[in-house]
């Protein structure tokens, strides 16, 4: 990766976050942006193939988490990719259950779990999930795009739970 654009700026990142010497042509920078904690969802729609080299294109630049990086159905191809990349790993859609987070977290695929609340069984049924992930070591960030009751709601349930990362 040669380098990246955020819409809407017209600064360059700085090299020296990144552990590199700035180059001669080297726009001007912004150290606050630099900072920013990213996260890249790609809606599991890339072939793994493709994404294990956005993953690993990603590395230099410190993204929180690559999320629904390829098709979900397929576990083992979680497993393979976090096994090939450093760049942490998350996942939406295909965890709607204590049993189905199950069958991530015992093939360490999965760093992240971004179940929403309203369709991972409710407060409930995403604190046994969150539970069990707990043992994992992985982190809970429950997606919150439905509304201000379920964000609310996510809130609530944030405060209750240890391995809680963000909302």
């Amino acid at each position: 990766l040669d380098g990246l654009m955020l819409s809407g700026s017209n600064s360059d990142l700085d090299p020296v976050y990144y552990g590199e010497e700035p180059h001669q042509r080297l726009g001007p920078v912004m150290p606050e942006r630099d900072e920013t904690d990213l996260i890249l969802d790609c809606q599991g729609r890339l072939p793994a193939s493709d994404a294990a080299t956005l993953a690993a294109a990603l590395e230099p630049l410190h993204f929180l988490w690559l999320s629904d990086a390829c098709n979900s159905v397929d576990r083992g191809l979680y497993a393979k990719l976090s096994s090939e990349t450093v760049t942490p790993l998350g996942i939406t859609a295909a965890i709607r259950n204590a049993t189905e987070a199950m069958e991530f977290l015992r093939q360490h695929a999965i760093d992240v779990i971004e179940t929403p609340l309203a369709k991972g069984g409710g407060i409930s049924g995403l604190r046994r999930v969150a539970n069990m992930a707990e043992t994992y070591y992985v982190a809970l960030a429950p997606a919150a795009g439905d509304g201000p009751v379920a964000t609310a709601a996510g809130l609530q349930f944030a405060a209750t739970v240890s391995n809680f990362y963000t909302l």
